[in-house]
């Protein structure tokens, strides 16, 4: 882990009401989630609603926060979703991953390190 990934990784986690970046309302947010949703290989959308995942990738630790920056340069992160009943996966919905092309970033449950959700309603 490098100094910058300490760093990162020791400021507070703070909770926010759940959202979708750029969206205009709840309604909004409710409905792109949903459509996204739909790029998940079949998968029921799970009832948690995650803020953030903390996991190891190539030595380091990373951060997908939605409405921050994808740490591999993916994109912001749109939406997470997981954990997945099927494959044992938490879902990374990025603009360049799983919202309007390719696949999403996929996370193997095991793998991560700290699950955040967002405020319960």
């Amino acid at each position: 882990m490098t100094h910058n990934d300490t760093y990162l990784l020791s400021r507070p986690f703070t909770p926010r009401p759940f959202f979708i970046p750029g969206s205009l309302d709840e309604e909004a947010a409710e409905i792109i989630y949903g459509g996204a949703a739909k790029n998940l290989h079949g998968e029921a959308v799970p009832a948690a609603r995650i803020q953030r995942l903390d996991y190891p990738h190539e030595g380091r630790t990373l951060r997908a926060e939605v409405g921050q920056p994808e740490p591999r340069g993916e994109g912001i992160v749109m939406a997470i979703y997981g954990p997945s009943s099927l494959r044992n996966l938490y879902y990374v919905v990025t603009l360049n991953r799983g919202m309007f092309a390719a696949d999403p970033i996929m996370i193997g449950c095991d793998d991560v390190e700290r699950v955040y959700e967002f405020l319960a309603d």
